[in-house]
């Protein structure tokens, strides 16, 4: 259920609905709903095979939209100079305002990509271990490409719409303001399918991790039912879930920041560490800590929502305690281990 939870695209559901919201005026809540609709629906009909066609559409409109918009940018307003002169002096100081807790707490966050199976699905879909090798070697540096270049669209942004444009318009509300006609269609297009690349693959994780690994373990429902149609009930209900987080939260960073700090921190040592008998959990102290991480991470967030107050307990961001608690299992787990184990 943990990965479930970390696979349900939530965040990206609200950034697509946000989208159809600014561009066609609707609701926001039939935006979402509309949004995850159209980013399952092709997936609950052709599965894995229809994620990895239409990712290479995905990944070629989402680099050249962004390409497009940083060279018009660049030609009209210039470059560093410009965003020097345009943004707080913050957005380029390393620290961008927020304590070093808040910053190296997301370190840990991004380390879900190592515990999400997106990143083993890839490599294990390679036809060798060379090859695997190779390809990660590949999407990073088409990662810190694609970074950069929302980065620098992201601080235009900042500079040419001014402060207080909630996060998620920035991109569409910069195009419409800067972009020509055919190119702001364009660059809508690239940004669509930015999210949908994300959409169809999170939901497809989501829903195999229910099909496979909880519904079929299920004798009652397991005996029935195949896994592509125990697959297809988990889509409905990710996707029953990601428009439930996105309508509630209304915040891609709260969403990423609670999610992550309630997740990673009962899987990353776990997993880290599974491939070494020596030194991994034993399955009773692996399953305490999935148990009792997300008691105390959650109790954290707890905490501080009914002070009604902007920071955390001792000012200690969540995935610190549920780190430190995997550690203290980790320990526990050893010192009790008979002598002839350890």
């Amino acid at each position: 259920m943990y990965v479930f939870v970390m696979t349900v695209p939530a965040v990206y559901v609200l950034m697509l609905g946000t989208l159809f919201k600014l561009m066609f005026g609707w609701d926001l809540m039939f935006s979402i709903i509309l949004a995850t609709i159209i980013s399952t629906g092709y997936v609950l009909i052709g599965g894995f095979r229809s994620v990895v066609k239409t990712d290479w559409i995905q990944f070629g409109l989402m680099y050249f939209a962004f390409f497009i918009m940083l060279i018009v940018l660049i030609n009209r307003f210039g470059s560093i100079d410009f965003l020097m002169s345009n943004t707080p002096e913050s957005h380029f100081n390393w620290h961008g305002g927020q304590n070093p807790g808040y910053i190296f707490s997301w370190y840990f966050i991004a380390m879900a990509a190592l515990v999400e199976p997106a990143f083993y699905q890839r490599c294990y879909a390679a036809k060798t271990p060379r090859i695997a090798r190779k390809g990660i070697i590949i999407a990073i540096m088409f990662w810190m490409i694609f970074d950069f270049m929302t980065t620098s669209t992201g601080l235009y942004s900042r500079a040419l719409l001014g402060e207080g444009i909630n996060g998620v318009e920035a991109f569409p509300r910069l195009a419409d303001k800067i972009l020509p006609i055919g190119l702001k269609g364009l660059f809508f297009i690239g940004l669509m399918t930015t999210i949908q690349s994300t959409i169809d693959s999170y939901s497809f994780l989501a829903a195999t991790t229910l099909g496979h690994d909880v519904f079929s373990r299920i004798k009652v429902i397991g005996s029935r039912f195949d896994e592509t149609v125990l697959t297809r009930w988990g889509l409905l209900i990710s996707g029953i879930l990601a428009v439930s987080i996105a309508l509630a939260a209304k915040s891609v960073v709260d969403i990423w920041h609670s999610l992550g700090s309630i997740g990673t921190p009962g899987l990353l040592l776990p997993l880290a560490l599974s491939y070494n008998s020596k030194i991994r959990f034993r399955k009773k102290w692996a399953l305490i800590n999935l148990i009792c991480n997300p008691i105390l991470v959650g109790g954290w967030f707890y905490i501080r929502s009914i002070n009604d107050i902007p920071i955390f307990p001792f000012s200690i961001q969540p995935i610190f305690p549920g780190l430190l608690l995997s550690v203290l299992l980790l320990a526990f787990d050893h010192l009790t281990r008979p002598t002839s184990i350890k």
